[in-house]
């Protein structure tokens, strides 16, 4: 055992021999330096990540003729049609040429497919019109699938103000 100690205790000693204690200081000072930038790096990512999580988020939609900057608030629907996608906002209707697998990659989980050709807003279903008919904001009737039935019952249960439609 005091061997072990005596064999550890050269060691160190042949590494403080090796070792300018300047040096040693200095580099203290950048590891130091380092770790506090590294945690100012992670604060200011963090606060980036708010600011973007608190602004709303848009999207762009080109067509023939215009471009289109939406908030994704706005969007009630998506229906598809082929390879062409149509979505309803507040305020107008507008046809893309991508098909709507493309969008629902893009849009987040505030969106559910609820049928084959339909991704809808969450937050813009006004509740259950009759079995397998989902009523929306603007009043559209939008079919959902039985197979889809069970996740548009717990999106439904999730709301607590959500009344069924009848």
């Amino acid at each position: 055992m005091r061997q072990k100690l005596i064999l550890e205790q050269n060691h160190i000693d042949h590494l403080l021999q090796l070792l300018n204690p300047l040096e040693l200081q200095g580099v203290l000072d950048r590891l130091i330096f380092n770790i506090a930038n590294k945690s100012e790096y992670r604060y200011l990512l963090d606060v980036l990540k708010n600011t973007v999580d608190k602004r709303e988020s848009k999207i762009v939609l080109r067509t023939a003729n215009q471009h289109y900057v939406l908030q994704i608030k706005d969007i009630i629907h998506l229906e598809a049609d082929g390879a062409y996608t149509r979505f309803y906002t507040t305020t107008q209707k507008i046809m893309v040429s991508k098909n709507i697998k493309h969008y629902q990659n893009i849009l987040d989980d505030r969106f559910i497919r609820c049928h084959q050709s339909h991704l809808i807003n969450r937050k813009h279903v006004l509740g259950i019109e009759k079995e397998g008919i989902l009523r929306l904001t603007n009043n559209e009737l939008v079919p959902f699938s039985t197979r889809n039935r069970a996740k548009i019952i717990k999106m439904l249960d999730g709301f607590n103000n959500l009344r069924k439609v009848s």
